[in-house]
């Protein structure tokens, strides 16, 4: 009989390796001096050999492992240890049928296109890039410089972007427009698409969602989904096929593994070096069981319907902050997106729900 450590291993699909919290980026939206201040953390050589004995163990039982990502800060600041990471990861992952990713801000592919060319046809990369705001928000990237390089190498790679719904240019034509001409030069038409809804840092935490008439953002977001599909690019919403998913301390997904030694759910709880969130120990081998959100959240946001889709009330919590109400509908809007869009993706094409295949020939 499966123990009971065991019974919430087996629901998750995706573990991440957090190799640290260094970036060579600071985009206006994230907390990273911070983060980066309170301690480092990084993902050393005996850590990963350690992790080595954790991913042999689970690799020997039954489970529903999809994904394993590597994750940071940006990884790519940690390419020899991915390099070392891969020498044992990538045997076992293929044995067992999983695959392997980073989530990069694509700035450092060229420059460690060793590591790629060596490990050809094993690491899938998410890049995360914010096309028209790319450069008001963080770094400039040279997309073909670094395209070509996960074009020879990566068995396949999606663009993440995060949506700045506060300003009224993000849903525009020219935004639509940068989005689809990125895609169709560098050769990813696959995208996960992230609608900003808060600023968060050490000592504040400005909901966004607040200030929108959030009716008029429902429209703009369908319009936007709608037309990128029109236009033959893929899309996800929040890394989600379905509704949108953050019932951390329920029976979640995802696992990751810090260099502390611990297991978080969500990366604010582990960047933030919060204890409280842990939920595991992979040195010990041990995936304690879900105990629900408990006072990990305020009461008002036990009673809420969207509490399972929704990530703020943990930060609510955090930051003694009380929700004002857009929350529950924000919430309730982007799941009726994703349900949308995953209704529009049943079919390949919008000529293919009209009934007329590529060639044009009309089917009766």
């Amino acid at each position: 009989m499966m123990s009971a450590k065991l019974q919430r291993l087996d629901k998750v699909e995706i573990l991440t390796i957090y190799l640290g919290n260094k970036c060579n980026f600071d985009c206006n939206y994230c907390d990273r001096g911070y983060i980066e201040s309170i301690g480092n953390q990084a993902t050393g050589r005996r850590v990963a050999d350690k992790m080595q004995d954790f991913f042999e163990w689970i690799a020997g039982q039954e489970n529903n492992i999809q994904y394993v990502s590597l994750h940071g800060g940006e990884p790519l600041l940690f390419a020899r240890r991915i390099d070392q990471i891969m020498e044992w990861l990538a045997p076992m992952a293929e044995k067992s049928g999983w695959k392997i990713g980073v989530t990069t801000n694509g700035s450092l592919v060229k420059e460690h296109e060793w590591l790629f060319k060596k490990w050809s046809g094993h690491i899938r990369a998410t890049v995360s890039y914010d096309f028209m705001f790319q450069e008001e928000n963080r770094d400039h990237l040279n997309v073909m410089e670094m395209a070509e390089v996960l074009n020879d190498h990566s068995p396949e790679w999606k663009w993440q972007t995060v949506i700045p719904i506060n300003d009224p240019r993000c849903f525009s034509f020219e935004a639509i427009q940068n989005i689809v001409s990125t895609c169709y030069k560098t050769g990813c038409r696959v995208i996960n698409v992230i609608p900003l809804r808060h600023h968060r840092g050490k000592d504040k935490f400005d909901v966004l969602i607040d200030r929108l008439d959030l009716e008029q953002f429902l429209g703009a977001f369908i319009d936007f989904l709608q037309i990128l599909f029109v236009k033959k690019l893929t899309v996800f919403i929040d890394g989600n096929y379905t509704m949108i998913d953050k019932a951390y301390f329920g029976e979640h997904q995802k696992l990751i593994l810090s260099p502390d030694g611990y297991m978080y759910p969500e990366f604010d709880f582990l960047e933030y070096q919060m204890p409280q969130f842990r939920i595991g120990n992979w040195e010990t081998k041990e995936v304690w069981e879900p105990v629900g959100d408990g006072d990990r959240i305020l009461p008002q946001c036990h009673e809420c319907p969207m509490k399972a889709s929704c990530g703020l009330k943990y930060l609510y919590k955090m930051f003694g902050e009380e929700p004002k109400g857009n929350c529950k509908k924000f919430y309730k809007y982007v799941n009726f997106s994703t349900f949308h869009l995953m209704k529009m993706k049943e079919k390949k094409t919008m000529l293919e729900w009209i009934g007329i295949k590529e060639d044009f020939e009309i089917n009766t």
